[in-house]
């Protein structure tokens, strides 16, 4: 507070003197002066006055006499600095689409949908200072035969090429591939800020903070419990890799670690350039949450960005995503007539720890004897669901992957 009181009183001073001088000089129309500084955090402190000049009459009549009257106000807003990469993390189900769908409707942000660059890439070929010529090569086609870029033509070899090309001169690094992937993204569609969605990318923050020390991370959470719900109900959109690996004891244990992770965001010495987004606050208040999302990246809010027109929805046919626009609250309790008793209290027993930490109250402290048979069954599941989900999603099985998502 002591800094911005300071940075005021000194540019109320340089405001002051440039009046002067215009009073000096005969001023005798209304002038607009504007100055400003920044006051950190992307910020700027700007103070605008319309001086205006009356000349009256002296007390003999024969001249007159400038008299003149200031008037100020201030106001304090983002800085146009370029803002660095955002990057939207979180556990799958949990929002993380709505808000690259929201954002991605500003005119100066593109965000891709899924990369999972760490995993596909960087898991892939490991740790290293730079890439070789052959390798970066390899690594090029793999993002390409992986994923829908922009810049891709039929041509494999040509595109291998071409992206290698956005990444810069050698000697080429994990950083500058994925900066040159989507940097080319952002600007095939007119935007100058980039970023990617990729919500288990929330255990690889400080990778990604490493490569890009200006970037900012969305950490979204949402109730455990709407969680389960989704990924369960997202089988009625015939994706069989969900209905293959869901099990509510994993899925439960996936989202403690990654809200863990989530929380324990706070204690990192860059915490400043994360922010919390709960589900619940940006359905319920939309225009807050997302105008709150806006200044934390350094944008100007858009209405616009209120008409989203993907739901990606659990519930919905996937015919139906661009059927509607806006933000769907629906979506909030919709668990409750989803999730059987078993499922619920599998959740809340497993998820307690972090599930309290985020503001959520469990509600069942005990299983009825009725809703064991569907916990020994959930058990019994659980072998070849765990199978499935390390073996047969669309993205590589590693064991750097594998000890980051136990902890390791």
């Amino acid at each position: 507070m002591r800094f911005i009181i300071y940075k005021t009183f000194l540019l109320l001073f340089s405001m002051w003197y440039d009046v002067s001088r215009s009073h000096l000089s005969g001023m005798r129309t209304t002038n607009f002066c504007e100055v400003s500084d920044s006051i950190g955090q992307g910020a700027v402190l700007r103070l605008t006055c319309s001086p205006f000049v009356v000349w009256e009459a002296d007390s003999g009549g024969d001249s007159s006499i400038p008299r003149t009257v200031v008037v100020f106000w201030i106001e304090v807003s983002m800085s146009p600095k370029h803002p660095g990469p955002v990057f939207i993390v979180g556990a799958p189900r949990t929002g993380t689409t709505l808000i690259r769908e929201i954002l991605t409707l500003h005119p100066d942000i593109h965000i891709y949908d899924e990369v999972h660059f760490c995993e596909r890439i960087f898991d892939r070929f490991g740790e290293r200072p730079e890439l070789e010529p052959e390798t970066l090569k390899s690594a090029a086609r793999h993002l390409l035969t992986e994923t829908k870029w922009g810049g891709a033509t039929d041509d494999l070899e040509a595109s291998i090429a071409k992206l290698i090309e956005t990444a810069g001169p050698s000697p080429v690094t994990y950083a500058d591939l994925f900066r040159g992937y989507l940097e080319f993204e952002a600007a095939i569609h007119g935007k100058t800020v980039w970023g990617d969605s990729s919500p288990q990318d929330i255990l690889y923050m400080d990778l990604l903070k490493s490569w890009y020390p200006e970037a900012k991370f969305i950490t979204v959470v949402r109730d455990p419990r709407a969680y389960l719900a989704s990924y369960k109900n997202y089988v009625r959109k015939g994706i069989s890799s969900y209905r293959n690996r869901y099990n509510p004891i994993i899925n439960s244990l996936l989202w403690k670690r990654y809200m863990n992770t989530a929380v324990g965001a706070a204690d990192r010495s860059w915490h400043g350039d994360v922010m919390r987004m709960h589900y619940e606050h940006l359905v319920g208040n939309p225009e807050k949450s997302i105008r709150k999302l806006c200044r934390f990246i350094g944008l100007e809010f858009h209405e616009g960005m209120l008409q989203v027109g993907r739901q990606n929805s659990s519930y919905i046919a996937v015919k139906d995503d661009y059927a509607a626009k806006g933000i769907n609250q629906q979506s909030l309790e919709r668990w409750r007539g989803s999730l059987s008793v078993a499922e619920q209290w599998i959740v809340e027993q497993v998820a307690a720890g972090p599930m309290t930490r985020l503001g959520y109250t469990a509600e069942i402290r005990r299983l009825p004897i009725s809703q064991w048979p569907s916990l020994l069954g959930y058990l019994f599941l659980l072998p070849p669901r765990l199978f499935n989900m390390l073996f047969r999603s669309r993205k590589p099985f590693t064991f750097a992957k594998l000890r980051k998502v136990l902890g390791g």
